[in-house]
């Protein structure tokens, strides 16, 4: 099993090259295609012009238009810079889109996905920012890579797995196989009574693709799950984790402390999400 058509987003963040360069490798792993997609503003006429907009309007417009083509030319250079493995094709896409929505298309028909990390605070949390986005709309796993530091091919070479008996861990746990297969340790965490019983399920599911893992039963946690799912990830020394992503709604998660809006946004390791 592995990962045959990958999908990096491309924009101008002071990590893109790292996070394509990253993206080549790992498709240099699996032979694949790897497809990077920038995804450029809409240009859009200002209502404040008023009247003024019959005027201004198309100059508006074309200076609006020649910075994407700049933005996608600038980019574009970048990405077909960087060296490819054997055995990899690489494309490049540009459009015109919110990008959470045009990445988040173009996921459903690949293998994965891999974004960057969201970052909101105060009343830009209220906000679905880009990786929360893709994760929810993706259909399929997606990988957001922590902002700010460098990740290794080597970075899956310890997973922790989170679960919770729910849906969205199970297909989190299905499409992050061709990973665990490769790890040299695997924990599944399962942070509440209730899930202790399907979590040794879970395991033996694991076990039968030849993955070694190790059950961790806890106590469910006073505080936040996302917490101590990264605590978790600290002492045992996890360089990956993997989860399904908003088992509640995202509004409650945003009011209550989910899991999901933490790990997205706070994770120092790269986390494997599917919603």
């Amino acid at each position: 099993m592995a990962y045959r058509t990958i999908l990096v987003g491309l924009d101008d963040s002071d990590g893109m090259a790292e996070r394509a360069s990253f993206a080549l490798a790992l498709a240099g792993r699996w032979q694949a295609r790897l497809i990077g997609l920038l995804a450029n503003p809409v240009p859009f006429m200002p209502t404040s012009l008023g009247e003024g907009a019959a005027y201004a309007g198309p100059e508006i417009m074309k200076a609006q238009e020649q910075a994407n083509a700049a933005r996608t030319a600038r980019i574009r250079t970048a990405f077909e810079a960087l060296p490819v493995p054997d055995g990899v094709s690489r494309h490049f896409i540009a459009e015109e889109g919110a990008p959470g929505e045009s990445v988040s298309a173009h996921a459903r028909t690949t293998d994965l996905t891999i974004v960057g990390q969201s970052h909101g605070e105060g009343l830009e949390a209220v906000a679905m920012e880009h990786a929360e986005q893709i994760v929810v709309g993706a259909g399929g796993p997606v990988l957001v890579l922590p902002r700010g530091l460098a990740v290794s091919q080597d970075f899956g070479r310890r997973w922790l797995v989170a679960w919770d008996g729910g849906k969205e861990a199970a297909r989190a746990l299905a499409f992050a196989l061709p990973f665990l297969q490769e790890a040299e340790s695997v924990v599944l965490v399962a942070a509440g009574e209730e899930y202790h019983a399907s979590a040794e399920a879970a395991a033996a599911r694991l076990a039968a693709h030849g993955v070694k893992v190790l059950v961790e039963k806890l106590a469910e946690p006073e505080g936040s799950v996302g917490e101590l799912l990264l605590t978790v990830a600290e002492t045992k020394r996890c360089t990956a984790l993997v989860m399904g992503a908003y088992g509640h709604s995202r509004f409650r998660e945003l009011i209550m402390g989910g899991a999901t809006i933490t790990i997205v946004r706070d994770a120092r390791i790269p986390v494997l999400f599917s919603a």
